[in-house]
């Protein structure tokens, strides 16, 4: 008996070496989710614009040069618009921020958000960052075309095993802007909005977006 208890709690302790790095996870919540893959990639001339399911694919420079692909932002469902950024411009659609709209574009601290953003990069060599950007078209903020390195946010793999996710709703749905305060993606209709991806060698990254359950984000 003594034995068989013995065999039993050898086996569970390896099941456990298996189990416990899988229950460690990613770092990313659990739950319904739409993922974005962006690849870096050589220019792909005959790669036709138009919807790209969960991929975009970016500049790559293979020795870590600095590269740029603007992914443009409209607001409706989770979408892949333009999958080609090779040439340098992509185009994602994902919905208004928040469950309702303030009328002033100014967040006050009452928002309620409907989805949470999670960032990692998979590929164990270069780095990408990513900054929101926004043009003032009607002049609102005064801001003309501007890019809020304050949130820029850098995807980079670190140490060994599965990249690990990281919480990035803010950097890439709210703009910081001096002196006015923080504002957030589509809060005015005429303003276009932007992710700019700089690119430093990096072929793989990957974003989630998790709704929010209990949640309905606002449209205009």
């Amino acid at each position: 008996m003594k034995t068989k208890l013995v065999v039993m709690v050898g086996l569970l302790l390896i099941l456990a070496a298996f189990i416990a790095p899988v229950a460690a996870g990613n770092g990313a919540p659990s739950g319904k989710h739409f993922t974005l893959n962006i690849i870096g990639a050589k220019e792909k001339t005959s790669m036709p614009d138009g919807l790209g399911g969960h991929t975009i694919f970016v500049k790559l420079d293979r020795s870590g040069g600095k590269v740029t692909t603007d992914i443009m932002l409209n607001e409706g469902d989770f979408a892949v618009l333009d999958k080609d950024g090779t040439d340098g411009e992509a185009t994602f659609q994902l919905p208004y921020p928040y469950t309702e709209i303030d009328g002033d574009g100014l967040i006050d601290g009452d928002e309620v958000g409907c989805y949470e953003i999670w960032a990692r990069a998979l590929s164990p060599k270069g780095y990408a960052t990513m900054t929101t950007c926004t043009e003032d078209v009607d002049a609102t903020w005064g801001i003309g075309t501007y890019c809020d390195t304050t949130q820029t946010i850098t995807l980079q793999r670190t140490g060994k095993g599965v990249g690990k996710f990281v919480d990035v709703t803010r950097e890439l749905t709210t703009i910081v802007i001096p002196d006015i305060g923080t504002t957030f993606i589509f809060a005015d209709e005429e303003d276009s909005y932007w992710w700019q991806y700089d690119n430093y060698g990096l072929k793989h990254a990957q974003l989630r977006f998790y709704e929010i359950p209990g949640t309905e984000c606002a449209s205009h």
